[in-house]
């Protein structure tokens, strides 16, 4: 049996960092006639260390962004006491060695992985030496002359700094779920929204209103992205991101790219431009926050449904409504700034 190309990491976000990781990977699996794995762990290694960090993708989300990065396959390897404590060098040896039977693997330049966070790329290859296995690094990325990392993304869509976040991200930060019943008041006053809940530990942005896209993947699929220009695309290798930093507006999508052979996981379903909504329901505003998003010319009921509401800019911070008067007054004004901020845009359409 061909032995595989691994690497390995905890992807969350799948930024322009693990993009260029994984393209190394694909690209040399492709070179050797053989097939990419990608090693990833859940839960997050930080909460054995009592860290409860909020995640940018669900566990599905990032093996579904993995694979539309070309990766042929993805392992979750669920992260327990015993893994936590396990040595760097017997970790690399029990995955890569023994258990994939890797050629090669790829790993970031600050990668690290191990007890204590002790294991890197250069250990890894000396350890290699002798496990007939090449080792490959891959230099970080910058963006806007800084470094993509996890926590710069996470930082970003915390606070509210949806143009900064997608630049990271290659595409707008986004979140999916099952679409639920509501409490029928935004359909009360005109605008009739779709809803899906936020586990406790995903990230979401800062409460408030914002312009952005729904979409629905294939079925039984949790999870498609709309890339933006200089992200990734459905079925292609994404590029670098730029050097220079933000283009001139940076919600320009990426042109659409098919798959070689087809792949139904990656074809992006039905997406409508959208108003999103963050926070608690406008009828219970003492209950936990939830997602909302009125995608404009839907109709029909979509309760049990799979969507993905992907986040542009902030419109507006929330504001306390007096009477439901007011709301649908506000609500109506919510509606025309958000069409008005996606005007000119070059993004997805019905």
């Amino acid at each position: 049996m061909t032995r595989p190309i691994a690497t390995l990491g905890i992807f969350d976000g799948c930024h322009h960092g693990h993009m260029a990781v994984a393209a190394e990977a694909v690209r040399w699996a492709k070179e050797r006639q053989t097939t990419s794995v990608a090693f990833t762990f859940h839960p997050h290694p930080r909460t054995f260390a009592g860290v409860m960090t909020p995640a940018l993708n669900s566990v599905e989300e990032r093996v579904a962004l993995l694979e539309h990065l070309g990766i042929d396959r993805v392992q979750v390897l669920p992260f327990s006491r015993e893994l936590h404590g396990e040595s760097a060098e017997s970790f690399a040896r029990r995955v890569f060695r023994d258990e994939c039977g890797a050629a090669g693997v790829v790993l970031g330049k600050t990668a690290k992985f191990g007890h204590a966070r002790t294991g890197n790329a250069a250990k890894l290859a000396k350890w290699s030496q002798s496990w007939n296995m090449e080792i490959r690094r891959v230099p970080p990325v910058t963006v806007a002359g800084a470094l993509v990392s996890s926590s710069r993304a996470r930082d970003a869509v915390g606070g509210g700094r949806m143009a900064v976040a997608a630049g990271l991200l290659g595409r707008p930060f986004a979140v999916s779920g099952v679409v639920g019943r509501g409490q029928a008041l935004a359909r009360r006053l005109g605008l009739p929204t779709l809803n899906i809940p936020l586990a406790p530990d995903r990230l979401s942005p800062p409460t408030g209103v914002y312009a952005g896209w729904v979409s629905w993947p294939a079925p039984e699929y949790p999870f498609t992205p709309l890339w933006l220009d200089g992200g990734g695309a459905a079925g292609a290798v994404p590029h670098a991101a730029p050097e220079s930093g933000q283009p001139k507006d940076p919600w320009t999508f990426a042109a659409a790219a098919d798959a070689n052979p087809p792949d139904p996981r990656r074809e992006i379903g039905p997406r409508r431009e959208a108003i999103l909504r963050v926070g608690p329901p406008m009828a219970s505003p003492s209950q936990k926050r939830l997602l909302e998003a009125h995608a404009f010319g839907l109709e029909g009921e979509q309760y049990g449904q799979r969507a993905i509401f992907h986040f542009g800019d902030l419109l507006r911070p929330p504001i306390p409504f007096e009477n439901e008067n007011e709301a649908k007054r506000q609500l109506a004004r919510d509606a025309e700034a958000a069409r008005q901020w996606h005007e000119g845009r070059r993004g997805p359409t019905t």
